[in-house]
């Protein structure tokens, strides 16, 4: 439809600006343009992470100053592939092409996975990752000081200082936490170091997985870590956390408040007590970030893409509002102001706002919050249309034209009686709630066949540490043994002579014969005084060592793979329906191939073991 008119032009030029002056706009100030996707307040100080650089600021809005990360290649134009690919992803979403600059398919493309992965799930070629997200500072906060960590190795920014350069290392995507004492804990795979102090002592510490989240408490010395399959903890950051919380899921964040550990999952929020015990506090969240005051006595907040507050400990959350179009990507607590990180900028709460303090105050919340939780829409809710309005101009050389779209979706293929969830229900408010998470794994009757089956496949190999460790000590004591040579010669010979005499009256005959038959013996004993020192042989020994312990290592996380996929099919329950049958099939082949290979790796050690474990517990 186009307009060419004026008063169309200024009726849509007056709604934008209503729009536009929306209370919930008012209370947030704008501080740092463009997308933010994390940031940490230190007293009044703020770190924002925008894209590949680190931006320092003061609460006021004084720069504090920047650091970069190192330089990525100039981004492109969108190629004609690329605009091919967002079509692609736009059919196989079901979205229409003129709704793709609309919140809601923003918000469904960021829910979705990558291209690669989509196609990866149809049976095309993965892509390539981006290097930008791959190469994500890392910041963390603790009162007044403020880490950074990129590809350019870990900064630190003091209370009373400059900017420190502590390591070289890279860096870049790893997981920071940090306490008020200057310790800081990072974890960058399955690496994970304890940094002390504005000098860098580092103190290693043992990871088997890749680390995905870091957390330190500063109400304690408690420390954790999380990967994708279980959380470990400790009461103490002097010791390596030896106790471990298996995971249904992976988490999405983790973060002490006070003395309570927080696990963010997409099933919810749970609460790990510090005697280790779970429990779940409140249903999913739409969020991804959490944070609260470093004590745990204040609000908690849990941000993307909503932002979301707590005044009784996770059970129940009310939303705050945002600046209209945009969406949460974190959140921060300063001093005096309440930082947010948005797809479009970093915003503070104003302090001239008296809604905008009341913000975090339980005081100042009006009665009955606002609960984050579905409720039951009538039936007709699903035959509603999905409304799309467009506003354009365009001016030439004696031409003016204005044009407005209006596109209507409507979901014919909704089926009767179809039911809609909506949330934040206004209507009902649930119920604290307030039940244990059962977290536990059965316990594991064949857990020691695991240690034998591995010990008997080491063995077979010859790839034992004991062996290893015999081949450097008898290389280093070789030296000492000596050369030893021995030699014997024997010599057998005859001589003969004619001796005329001078008298006829001589009695000895002329012809005398000599015999010779003479034996010589010689050892001879040789040490090498150079070997004695250092001796060539321990490099070669050591270099065997090495390989015979990447060996053993490779066949004893085979046999755990193997060990605990077993497992894993033992635990699952066949799904009911048709196909039953023909799943429980597949599941038992699938046990009796993992069951021979942990027999051919171990000389059937595995199934002896085994088998003697069900005789002795009364089994066939």
């Amino acid at each position: 439809m186009h307009l060419r008119n004026r008063y169309w032009t200024s009726l849509l030029i007056v709604f934008l600006a209503c729009v536009a002056e929306s209370p919930s706009a008012a209370a947030w100030s704008l501080a740092l343009a463009g997308r933010v996707e994390r940031v940490v307040a230190a007293g009044d100080r703020v770190a924002a992470v925008r894209g590949g650089t680190v931006i320092l600021l003061r609460e006021d809005g004084a720069p504090l100053g920047r650091v970069q990360d190192v330089e990525a290649a100039p981004a492109r134009r969108k190629s004609h592939a690329s605009a091919r690919e967002e079509e692609d992803v736009l059919d196989f979403l079901g979205i229409d092409e003129s709704e793709q600059d609309s919140a809601w398919v923003e918000d469904e493309l960021n829910d979705e996975s990558t291209l690669a992965e989509r196609r990866a799930m149809r049976g095309g070629h993965s892509g390539r990752a981006s290097p930008r997200a791959s190469r994500a500072p890392a910041i963390a906060a603790a009162e007044q000081d403020i880490w950074i960590a990129n590809g350019r190795g870990l900064w630190q920014l003091p209370a009373d200082g400059d900017l420190v350069h502590v390591a070289s290392r890279e860096l870049a995507a790893s997981s920071l936490a940090a306490r008020p004492d200057r310790r800081l804990l990072l974890a960058s795979g399955n690496q994970v170091w304890l940094v002390s102090g504005p000098d860098g002592a580092r103190r290693v510490l043992d990871a088997l997985a890749s680390v995905q989240h870091v957390a330190l408490s500063s109400a304690s010395q408690r420390m954790a870590w999380a990967n994708r399959t279980q959380v470990l903890w400790s009461d103490s950051v002097d010791e390596v956390p030896g106790r471990a919380l298996p995971l249904p899921e992976p988490l999405t964040d983790v973060k002490f408040c006070g003395e309570s550990l927080l696990l963010l999952s997409r099933s919810g929020l749970a609460v790990l007590s510090p005697e280790g015990v779970p429990e779940l506090r409140s249903a999913p969240l739409a969020a991804r970030r959490l944070a609260c005051p470093a004590d745990g006595v204040g609000p908690w907040l849990a941000a993307g893409p909503e932002l979301l507050v707590s005044h009784d400990g996770g059970r129940t959350w009310s939303s705050l509002p945002l600046p209209r179009g945009t969406r949460a990507l974190d959140a921060a607590m300063g001093d005096h102001c309440l930082w947010l990180a948005t797809d479009k900028g970093l915003y503070c709460s104003s302090p001239d706002q008296p809604a905008a303090g009341e913000l975090l105050s339980a005081e100042g919340q009006q009665p009955g919050p606002r609960f984050v939780g579905p409720r039951e829409a009538p039936w007709w809710a699903a035959r509603l249309p999905r409304l799309t309005v467009r506003a354009g101009a365009f001016f030439a050389a004696g031409r003016r034209e204005y044009q407005t779209v209006a596109l209507a979706s409507f979901p014919l293929d909704a089926p009767p009686g179809r039911t809609v969830l909506v949330a934040d229900n206004d209507e009902v408010t649930s119920p604290p709630v307030d039940r244990p998470a059962d977290l536990r794994i059965p316990a594991d009757t064949d857990a020691d066949c695991l240690v034998v089956a591995r010990a008997k496949a080491v063995a077979l190999a010859l790839v034992e540490p004991e062996r290893g460790r015999s081949y450097v000590n008898r290389a280093s004591h070789a030296a000492w043994l000596p050369e030893i040579r021995l030699r014997m010669d024997r010599r057998l010979g005859r001589s003969e002579s004619l001796d005329q005499p001078s008298t006829s009256t001589s009695i000895t005959s002329p012809l005398g014969v000599d015999t010779v038959d003479d034996v010589r013996y010689e050892a001879r004993v040789t040490w090498d005084l150079a070997k004695l020192v250092f001796s060539g042989d321990e490099l070669a020994a050591q270099a065997e060592t090495i390989h015979m312990a990447e060996i053993r290592r490779d066949i004893e996380v085979t046999l755990t793979r193997l060990y605990f996929e077993r497992r894993r099919l033992g635990l699952e329950r066949p799904p009911a329906g048709a196909g039953e049958r023909t799943v429980a099939l597949r599941r038992e082949l699938r046990l009796r191939e993992i069951e021979s290979e942990l027999d051919a790796l171990s000389g059937g050690a595995f199934s002896q073991c085994t088998a003697g474990r069900a005789s002795a517990q009364g089994g066939p």
